[in-house]
């Protein structure tokens, strides 16, 4: 399976979900900098880092993209009510495929993202919660 660029609308669909869970993100240089937490207050700045680093990444493998310069524009998606948390699941997942081929992925910005939509929604699955942490 290749590599591509995630259209506008997955990304802004895994941002819908974050900004109504409310889910807060370091989007500082490191994990340790907490002088940039955001609550997801702009949305467009935060797609623009998805796209950025999917395109960086498919560049890495493919080296065909162009880096779009034009700011993201965010823009809410209406969420699909049958499966939902399985489907921002997968939708998360298929986004570190299209985006792990760049060099140190699981440190990146938008790694912190996509993992913090992914594990809010693995949190929400009914039963989730109830479950022993540790199998003993």
């Amino acid at each position: 399976m290749s590599a591509y660029v995630v259209s506008d609308k997955h990304i802004n669909a895994l941002l819908t979900f974050a900004n109504a869970q409310q889910i807060k993100v370091w989007i500082g240089p490191t994990l340790g900098d907490t002088a940039d937490a955001s609550v997801l207050e702009d949305l467009s700045k935060l797609g623009g880092i998805l796209k950025n680093t999917n395109i960086e990444a498919v560049n890495e493998r493919y080296d065909e993209f162009e880096v779009d310069l034009t700011p993201f524009e965010f823009k809410f998606e209406t969420l699909p009510e049958k499966d939902l948390l399985l489907q921002i699941i997968k939708a998360c997942n298929c986004y570190d495929y299209q985006a792990c081929e760049l060099n140190n992925y699981n440190l990146s910005t938008a790694w912190r993202i996509v993992d913090h939509i992914r594990g809010r929604a693995i949190g929400m699955l009914p039963g989730y919660n109830a479950l022993q942490r540790e199998i003993r």
